[in-house]
């Protein structure tokens, strides 16, 4: 798949690469952002969640912002 982000998160990433070629594949306008460069960056936390038992456990999330695409409906 072409690189079409200078991003270490998604290039060279297979799962990643994988993701983006299932959508665009779904997806014609996706193909076309992501081509543009039109796709916002994913973003990384940790979600910490605290158990009674086991304690704190620590999760690496990674998403995506869609709030900021004009086609999606306020919450």
């Amino acid at each position: 798949m072409p690189n079409h982000r200078a991003d270490p998160v998604v290039d060279g990433d297979p799962g990643w690469e994988e993701l983006i070629r299932r959508l665009a594949a779904a997806s014609a306008e996706f193909a076309a952002m992501w081509a543009a460069h039109a796709v916002a960056q994913p973003s990384t936390r940790v979600k910490v969640y605290r158990h009674a038992s086991a304690g704190d456990i620590a999760l690496t999330v990674t998403g995506f912002d869609l709030a900021a695409s004009p086609r999606t409906p306020p919450a």
